[in-house]
């Protein structure tokens, strides 16, 4: 699949710094660790009291270093921040239990971590932490899955991921006498904008109907919630205006738009495009471990 220049600038943007250190048998002690670092990520953090606002940010990092002989990673998370003001510099999470699942997911789990913070007095407990990162190919290019959640002291809850998205799955579009087509060339890019709590998605081979030519569509500025539990869900309930090729088609209106992104797991969509009067069904099925399901 060849792949559009945007699209190639995005998975160099996604290109999460993976570099592995070399074995060395020094003292015997065999050693295999890989670093990755995440960045630009953002983050959603609530107050299970409920005492404080929920606040919702971009600018983390997550400096990870695997230790494939120990099963456990080193994590250092900049740019964190509670709601009620605190912001943390460097937080660093050792001995963090880590393991590789079937699919190739590296997973680092545990309860109860303590903390190191240079310069600061007393460290956060993270009651609990999860960080998986999950490698994935389009085309000939990297968009990896980055999925975390915590929970610091027992009483702030947060989950994070990267800010923009790519999906691939299953396009099913339904015409008003109720024939389909089904389609899994498109690739969907996804951005969510924090500052402004919305959302821009471009469809790239867009082709709802048979004798539709493969199109880039895209729509912008939606508004976007994001749960506790890290559900954002996308919404519009007006008519939207897509781009094609960077012109907008007032003839093509969106309405009924709406996308359930769940972090680490894919996103869901559905919207009705009305072509001269005709409303055409679509719906998206775009799981992250889309290629895995289909092997």
């Amino acid at each position: 699949m060849k792949l559009s220049r945007t699209l190639a600038l995005i998975a160099a943007a996604l290109l999460i710094g993976l570099g592995a250190t070399s074995c060395n048998d020094k003292n015997n002690n065999e050693e295999f660790k890989v670093q990755q670092k995440i960045t630009t990520a953002l983050a959603h953090v609530s107050d299970i009291n409920g005492t404080e606002a929920s606040i919702t940010y971009k600018g983390l990092s997550y400096d990870i270093i695997y230790d494939y002989i120990a099963a456990t990673a080193e994590v250092t998370i900049q740019g964190l921040r509670v709601p009620g003001g605190t912001q943390y510099p460097a937080v660093k999470l050792s001995e963090v239990p880590f393991k590789v699942e079937k699919d190739g997911t590296r997973l680092l789990e545990g309860t109860n971590l303590p903390s190191a913070i240079s310069g600061f007095a007393s460290a956060p407990l993270f009651t609990s932490f999860r960080l998986s990162v999950f490698d994935r190919i389009i085309g000939e290019y990297y968009y990896p899955v980055a999925s975390i959640s915590f929970t610091i002291d027992g009483r702030y809850h947060g989950v994070s991921t990267i800010p923009t998205q790519v999906f691939q799955g299953t396009t099913v579009t339904t015409d008003a006498n109720g024939q389909s087509f089904s389609n899994t060339d498109p690739i969907y890019v996804l951005e969510l904008d924090v500052q402004k709590m919305t959302a821009s998605l471009t469809i790239n081979g867009a082709k709802f109907v048979q004798q539709m030519p493969a199109q880039t569509m895209s729509f912008t500025e939606i508004p976007f919630t994001i749960s506790d539990n890290g559900v954002v869900t996308i919404e519009k309930s007006g008519e939207i205006i897509p781009t094609i090729g960077n012109t907008p088609y007032p003839s093509f209106p969106i309405t009924g738009f709406k996308a359930v992104f769940t972090i680490g797991t894919g996103m869901n969509l559905d919207f009705v495009c009305s072509v001269k009067g005709e409303p055409y069904t679509v719906n998206a099925q775009l799981p992250f471990n889309y290629k895995a399901q289909q092997q």
